[in-house]
C-alpha cells in the first residue's frame, strides 16, 4: 500500500488484534497488541502481561507512585501535518520536563520490519532538577501503514551539552487489520 505523502497523516483506526513487535536497546524486546477499543480509551496489552491505557488520541497518562511520576505523554497531535507544533510538561522522580514537538514531514526509513514512508516528529526535551538542567531529543517515525511508530531514537545530554544517553526502538514485525 502506498502512502500519499502530500496528505496529512490521520489518526489510525485501531482494531482489536492489531499487533507490533519491537527491538529496543534500552528494554527487552517486546510486543504490543490492541486488547480493547472504546470511545474513551484504547487498551494496549504488552506480552509481559502489563497494559497501558491510551486516550483515543493515542497519547497516554500514567502515574507511578514508586517513581514519583505523573506523566502525560503527547506523542501525537492529529492530523500530522508538516510544520505542526505542540508542547507539554510532565514530572517524574523529582524532575520537571518540558517537551516541544514539531512534525518534520515524510521520510523514507528502513527498519527490520521493512522500508516505510513515515512521518518524522522531533521532540526537544528540557529537564530541571534541584537547579541542574539538561536536554534531550526524541525522534519518532510514525507510519500510517503500520498504524504506529516504526522507530524511536532517544538522545540525552547533560547540563554541559555532552551526550550522556542514546537508545533506539525499532519495529521487528506487525500485523494490522
Amino acid at each position: 500500500m502506498a502512502v500519499d505523502t502530500s496528505a496529512p497523516a490521520q489518526k489510525p483506526q485501531l482494531t482489536v488484534g492489531d499487533k507490533w513487535a519491537y527491538h529496543s536497546t534500552s528494554f527487552k524486546d517486546y510486543s504490543i497488541e490492541v486488547a480493547e477499543v472504546t470511545n474513551k480509551y484504547v487498551d494496549m496489552k504488552y506480552q509481559t502481561g502489563g497494559h497501558r491505557i491510551f486516550f483515543p488520541s493515542l497519547n497516554y497518562h500514567y502515574t507511578n507512585e514508586e517513581l514519583h511520576s505523573d506523566l502525560y505523554v503527547k506523542l501525537y497531535s492529529w492530523p500530522l501535518t508538516t510544520g505542526k507544533k505542540w508542547e507539554y510538561s510532565d514530572y517524574q522522580d523529582g524532575h520537571n520536563f518540558t517537551t516541544s514537538a514539531v512534525v518534520v514531514g515524510y521520510e523514507s526509513i528502513t527498519v527490520p520490519a521493512g522500508k516505510f514512508m513515515a512521518v518524522k516528529i522531533v521532540y526537544r526535551l528540557k529537564w530541571f532538577h534541584n537547579g541542574v538542567s539538561g536536554d534531550g531529543t526524541k525522534t519518532l517515525w510514525y507510519s500510517p501503514i503500520v498504524k504506529n511508530f516504526v522507530r524511536i531514537q532517544l538522545d540525552g545530554f547533560d547540563a554541559n551539552g555532552v551526550k550522556s544517553y542514546s537508545s533506539f526502538t525499532e519495529l521487528l514485525s506487525y500485523n494490522v487489520m
